[in-house]
């Protein structure tokens, strides 16, 4: 009988929040016409709900927040999807990246629904 070759485990760095941190890291990401709305639409939501003029960053910092808590079964998640090709983003490519982020969103999405409940400490 052979040999299973030993699971390759990788050990995420544990990232912990300080309170009072600056917000002196600027990121810029490029948007498809659709998940740009979907942002403003989030961003409005909890504009909305708070009753604040609450920013993109915000509302963005808050995800990440959320996406912290729950790297653990995010990882778990992202082990599933399995080797892939990353799609290249000439013109005529669309669906094929659309197809591939899809597949990043429903590992996205089931390792949120996995992790445990924030609480604020």
């Amino acid at each position: 009988m052979p040999a299973s070759e030993p699971a390759i485990v990788v050990q995420m760095p544990r990232v912990v929040a300080r309170a009072g941190e600056p917000a002196n890291v600027q990121r810029e990401f490029v948007l498809s016409p659709s998940t740009a709305d979907t942002f403003d639409q989030l961003v409005e939501l909890y504009r909305r709900a708070t009753g604040t003029r609450v920013s993109s960053s915000h509302v963005a910092r808050a995800i990440l927040k959320g996406v912290t808590h729950s790297m653990e079964s995010l990882q778990r998640e992202a082990k599933r999807i399995g080797p892939m090709k990353l799609p290249g983003n000439a013109r005529g490519r669309e669906f094929d990246r659309e197809r591939f982020e899809d597949r990043l969103a429903e590992a996205f999405v089931a390792g949120i629904r996995a992790g445990s409940a924030f609480h604020r400490d």
